[in-house]
């Protein structure tokens, strides 16, 4: 399916709601919408070509009528013109200024994709429960033949639930993560956090990191399921209703839209 409107078109390969919303919304807009990609955090590069790095979602993103541009998070605010801006990871963490500066992003209706990888940060940690989401100790097994079926690893966990958000509505593939952190749920008063996408019950988390085993160990290990991702939005208040409503999703993987799984077209579809 092709929309398209005057020079404007994007192709839409698997047709579901969010995919035509967002392909009307793109050609039909006069901004060009910019993703921003934090730079300096030590994730994976928007130059990169290699199998880590983000050059397919930069193609992707561009031939869908989004600009993508760097930005650092070590210097200055985030430019209030990001209409969304990408974590991909954060290995060493995030500094105290930085994630003051996130704060105050999404205090002026920020929208922020953080992917984050095990082992999970825990200046980051304290941030997103804040917002109710909880992130584990250890990496996420599947158990499941399905992902075997398809070349993936007990390590890449693979979404075998869509929940029913705006973002994953229609989608009815398997998107298959890299080495995953299982995320989680918890009361606030702050926003409305919700599950994207989750594994099967056949998965677990195996808490120790430094092990290979593939294997539930019991009073070891976490039984699954769990969600892989996670969205939230906080509302405004009556005070605050003209601004635009800040939105924060958390994934457990970094991996899933770097160049080594996007070709995968739901890999592909659920990072757009």
């Amino acid at each position: 399916v092709v929309v398209e409107a005057g020079p404007r078109f994007r192709r839409i390969d698997t047709v579901t709601e969010p995919a035509l919303a967002s392909a009307i919304l793109q050609v039909s807009s006069a901004v060009v919408p910019r993703v921003c990609f934090a730079a300096g955090e030590g994730g994976h590069g928007i130059s990169d070509s290699g199998s880590q790095g983000l050059s397919g979602l930069v193609s992707v993103l561009t031939a869908s009528n989004f600009q993508v541009v760097p930005v650092s998070l070590l210097e200055g605010e985030i430019p209030a013109d990001c209409s969304a801006l990408v974590i991909a990871g954060a290995p060493s963490g995030i500094s105290a200024g930085a994630l003051t500066r996130l704060d105050a992003y999404l205090a002026r209706g920020g929208r922020l994709l953080l992917a984050l990888d095990p082992p999970v940060d825990p200046g980051i940690a304290s941030f997103i429960a804040r917002f109710g989401i909880t992130a584990g100790q250890g990496v996420i097994i599947e158990t499941s033949s399905t992902g075997r079926a398809v070349g993936a690893g007990p390590e890449n966990p693979i979404s075998f639930v869509y929940h029913d958000h705006p973002v994953t509505r229609g989608f009815d593939q398997r998107t298959i993560f890299g080495r995953a952190v299982p995320l989680g749920l918890t009361p606030t008063e702050i926003g409305d956090p919700r599950p994207l996408a989750s594994t099967a019950d056949t998965a677990f988390e195996r808490v120790d990191l430094v092990s290979q085993a593939t294997e539930f160990r019991e009073g070891r290990d976490r039984r699954g399921p769990f969600a892989l991702a996670v969205a939230t939005s906080i509302p405004r208040g009556a005070r605050d209703a003209a601004l635009p409503e800040p939105r924060l999703i958390v994934t457990g993987d970094s991996d899933f839209f770097a160049n080594g799984l996007i070709t995968w077209t739901a890999n592909r579809d659920l990072a757009v």
